[in-house]
């Protein structure tokens, strides 16, 4: 399996009501470190940011528009679509730079993001716990 097909699955089983938020766990290292727009959450906090995802998305679409992929390494940009409990919508535009450890798990997650619809509160969704 390629990196971007197992964060691809990732994404999947994120945005999947009927998969248990804790099995999530299973795809990233112990020591899970992602920064995204000068926030850090490690894997317990991500936990926290899938739940609350949940809670204010009826669904969410990710289009990979680019990417670049090395041993240990995947580099995309990738829009993602959203539609919010309220039935507002939002599309946030996202450059990622993951890396995953020997096991092929993730290790670590850098990511800028920006709001392309919406309202500017949108731009919290990246990162809301």
């Amino acid at each position: 399996m390629t990196h971007l097909e197992y964060v691809t699955n990732l994404m999947a089983d994120l945005g999947n009501p009927e998969r248990p938020i804790s099995t999530l766990a299973d795809y990233f290292c112990a020591d899970y470190v992602q920064k995204v727009d000068g926030k850090t959450l490690n894997l317990d906090d991500f936990l926290n940011h899938a739940s609350a995802l949940r809670s204010q998305l009826q669904s969410a679409k990710v289009r990979f528009i680019e990417h670049l992929e090395q041993p240990g390494k995947l580099a995309t940009l990738h829009e993602v679509e959203a539609l919010k409990t309220d039935g507002s919508r939002a599309r946030l535009q996202v450059y990622a730079f993951w890396h995953f450890s020997h096991d092929g798990r993730l290790r670590t997650v850098n990511e800028v993001s920006r709001v392309l619809e919406g309202s500017q509160s949108d731009s919290q969704l990246a990162s809301v716990r």
